[in-house]
């Protein structure tokens, strides 16, 4: 019987607390997570286009390049803008650890 099993480093679950779903070339925000009861993410909703974290246009980049992209340290900062409803959205989002 074989087991399969993750190795993790320490700072590897940090990240902005978003899923992502990934149609074509673009990524959808699938869902928020919640953290300490509350939203890690406010002022964006499940089915917004992600566009750009940081400077980065994610439109047709691979899912490693888009997840690294949302790493980083406990209390960094990114910029997330995404498309809701034909508007482009500009918010701040803090790396937690989870």
């Amino acid at each position: 019987m074989s087991r399969a099993f993750c190795i993790v480093g320490p700072n590897d679950l940090d990240k902005v607390g978003l899923t992502l779903l990934s149609v074509g070339d673009n990524y959808l925000i699938a869902g928020i997570v919640s953290h300490d009861g509350k939203l890690t993410v406010t002022g964006i909703d499940p089915g917004n286009r992600l566009i750009r974290i940081d400077r980065m246009n994610v439109t047709g980049a691979s899912r490693e390049a888009v997840l690294s992209a949302l790493r980083g340290k406990p209390a960094d900062i990114h910029a997330i803008t995404v498309d809701k409803d034909g508007k482009e959205i500009a918010v701040q989002a803090q790396v937690v650890h989870f």
